[in-house]
């Protein structure tokens, strides 16, 4: 029995060591689970807040290492699904940036460039470098480009500036340079054609005004016009030297009107010699002959009956009438016949009569002449109202009122 109590006293002597040594290892593990437990709700913590920074959210705020404490684990569910959705929202905009930067290279033509080189930590570094080396050669070349189109702008007069290329104005400033280039193509235009009309009027070659033959063509014009300006001089000098001979001539002129009007005075004498001459001889006094065109010769076409009818065309409506330029009446002069040209004039009125040798003349019609040909003449009738149809026959004469208006108008 002692010994049974000596082996159990032994026995929990040896359970309180081993107790003892447990609960020693156990405190132990539970200061390294405390210091784990709070140096995870620090990098947790930490995490909230790299994740919050810049994303406009406040995750950090409420996953703090207090929040977190190993005494509050039971306010962790509630705690802890945030940070996953952050983390899940950051890697969402971080993909879409990708799919933008993607779709930045597509808009600026760049090649070879997909989301996966954006999302992957250890590519994107190098994948921005290339972006931002082309964005770069892009603007450059952009800057270039709208350089050079203000320069060429400022050449045509246009005001145009490469800020207002880039403003959101810029379609304003194009329109500026379209307007400038339309006016200089609509110039050239213009120049083109008058210089073949220049070429036209100095009966130079036709310009060939193409790019290839431009200089060539208004060389040609340039030295046909100095051709004919050499001609224009030298007609000029001959214009002088001519009005110098005239100039002498018309002295020549002056003296012959002199001697002109002293042939005039010594035939006045004459003629006045030859009245008296005849006065005592008892014979007709000597006249002039009868001058062409004048009343005299046109009272003749009706008197000697010179104008006829020769033809009526009732579906056309006109005469042909026998009067033309080669018509001419007799003028008794002495023992001679003097042949005279009445001179028939286009647009005159003449009158249609019928039965006038008889005595009982009736009048028909007016006829104006629209052609004049050597032996005879179309008409139209003026009157075709009141008058009367004419027949073939029928003279056609001047009224003495039509008389004096060609007379007159011959003046």
């Amino acid at each position: 029995m002692k010994g049974f109590s000596i082996f159990l006293a032994v026995l929990i002597f040896l359970l309180a060591a081993v107790s003892a040594v447990f609960s020693f290892f156990l405190y132990e593990k539970r200061g390294q689970l405390v210091d784990g437990w709070n140096d995870m709700a620090a990098k947790i913590n930490a995490t909230a807040v790299a994740l919050d920074a810049g994303s406009g959210t406040s995750v950090a705020a409420a996953l703090t290492p207090s929040a977190m404490d190993q005494t509050k684990y039971a306010d962790l569910p509630k705690l802890l699904p945030q940070l996953p959705d952050l983390a899940t929202k950051v890697i969402t905009e971080r993909d879409a940036l990708a799919n933008a930067l993607v779709q930045l290279g597509g808009i600026l033509e760049m090649r070879g460039l997909n989301a996966d080189q954006f999302e992957k930590l250890d590519g994107y570094p190098g994948a921005l470098a290339n972006l931002a080396g082309y964005v770069s050669t892009y603007q450059a070349r952009t800057n270039a480009i709208l350089a050079r189109v203000a320069a060429s702008a400022q050449a045509l007069d246009a005001d145009v500036s490469v800020d207002q290329l880039k403003s959101s104005g810029y379609a304003n400033a194009y329109q500026s340079l379209d307007n400038r280039i339309s006016y200089y193509k609509r110039r050239h235009n213009v120049f083109n054609q008058r210089v073949q009309n220049i070429a036209s009027a100095i009966g130079a070659q036709t310009p060939d005004l193409n790019e290839q033959g431009y200089e060539s063509s208004l060389n040609s014009v340039v030295s046909s016009a100095q051709s004919l300006k050499r001609q224009a001089v030298e007609l000029d000098t001959n214009l002088k030297n001519a009005q110098r001979s005239i100039k002498n001539l018309e002295q020549v002129v002056s003296e012959k009107n002199g001697q002109i009007e002293n042939l005039k005075t010594q035939l006045a004498r004459k003629d006045k010699e030859l009245l008296r001459i005849c006065r005592v001889l008892g014979l007709e006094a000597p006249k002039e002959p009868m001058a062409e065109g004048s009343a005299a010769a046109l009272q003749l076409v009706k008197t000697q009956e010179k104008g006829k009818v020769m033809d009526v065309d009732d579906k056309f409506g006109f005469l042909v009438i026998s009067l033309g330029h080669k018509t001419r009446v007799e003028e008794p002069f002495g023992n001679r016949i003097n042949y005279v040209d009445p001179v028939i004039p286009q647009g005159a009125v003449l009158t249609i009569a019928r039965n006038m040798p008889s005595g009982d003349a009736e009048y028909i019609n007016k006829v104006k002449l629209v052609k004049v040909d050597d032996n005879c003449s179309i008409g139209e009738l003026v009157d075709n109202q009141g008058g009367k149809r004419p027949k073939v026959g029928d003279l056609v004469y001047f009224g003495d009122d039509e008389i004096a208006k060609i007379v007159k108008d011959r003046k």
